[in-house]
């Protein structure tokens, strides 16, 4: 009644073939078997690859395991990464935790917080923060690295760029300048183009105020760039200080002389 079930043999046709040169064990996730022509071959369980050689390409690994050099690259996304925006940091600050924040962001959350939580260990911390000596260096190197797209680069240029320009940065509108031209050579916007013409409008008022200044036109080419311009006036002569003489030293000095007494004379 009950049938011994046959062996399905496995179609040779179908394996790649490459050589027959298959010294030595195979690498992590490949198999060793047997043909039923005596043949060995190698098969790959994750990808269900089979091949006569396990030298070729080996593909590639599967989602949920991820390659040493994408975890490396995760963990240091991750270190320049604020968790609170989600954003690459661009004003950093150290907490108590040990972690660097977004200083905006992470004064936020410790506001609104009675009693706040690191947002990475999730232990109570206090409202302590410390200016990040090196955080925006290392963002610029992984940025300058690839590892980071164009878009979160040239968002990251944009946002230093308005903080130059508020005075919360260092380098002023000369740094301000560098990062819009970046980010926009990077992903263009419209706040980065819109404050680049900004700075383009600036030197070219300026430049038309020295050559007005020149042509002594100054005043007039000012007033048509801005209704507020006031021209400078020159200064008003100094008046002269007021007498310190009093009522009676006038009355005293416009008196007559008397006339000089002799030697032997009475008063």
């Amino acid at each position: 009644r009950w049938r011994k079930r046959k062996k399905k043999r496995p179609d040779e046709s179908r394996w790649i073939s490459l050589d027959d040169s298959n010294d030595g064990p195979p690498p992590a996730g490949w198999a060793r078997y047997e043909a039923p022509s005596g043949r060995p071959y190698f098969h790959h369980k994750a990808s269900g690859k089979t091949t006569w050689h396990f030298s070729e390409t080996l593909p590639d690994p599967p989602p949920d395991r991820a390659s040493p050099d994408t975890a490396a690259t995760a963990a240091l996304l991750d270190s320049v990464t604020c968790p609170v925006s989600l954003a690459l940091i661009v004003d950093p600050v150290v907490a108590e935790d040990g972690f660097t924040y977004e200083r905006e962001a992470i004064e936020r959350w410790l506001k609104d917080k009675d009693a706040a939580k690191s947002p990475r260990t999730g232990v109570l911390m206090g409202p302590r923060l410390l200016n990040s000596g090196d955080g925006r260096s290392r963002v610029l190197a992984v940025i300058e690295s690839g590892l980071v797209d164009d878009v979160a680069a040239s968002a990251w240029h944009v946002a230093s760029a308005n903080l130059n320009i508020e005075g919360a940065l260092p380098g002023g509108f000369a740094s301000a300048r560098d990062h819009l031209k970046r980010g926009q050579a990077l992903s263009p916007s419209p706040e980065g183009g819109l404050l680049l013409e900004a700075f383009t409008a600036r030197d070219q008022h300026e430049d038309m105020l020295r050559r007005a200044a020149d042509a002594d036109l100054a005043s007039k080419i000012g007033r048509i760039l801005d209704p507020s311009f006031v021209a400078a006036s020159p200064k008003p002569p100094k008046r002269p200080r007021p007498s310190s003489v009093g009522p009676r030293d006038r009355a005293r000095r416009r008196a007559p002389l008397a006339p000089p007494r002799r030697r032997g004379e009475a008063a």
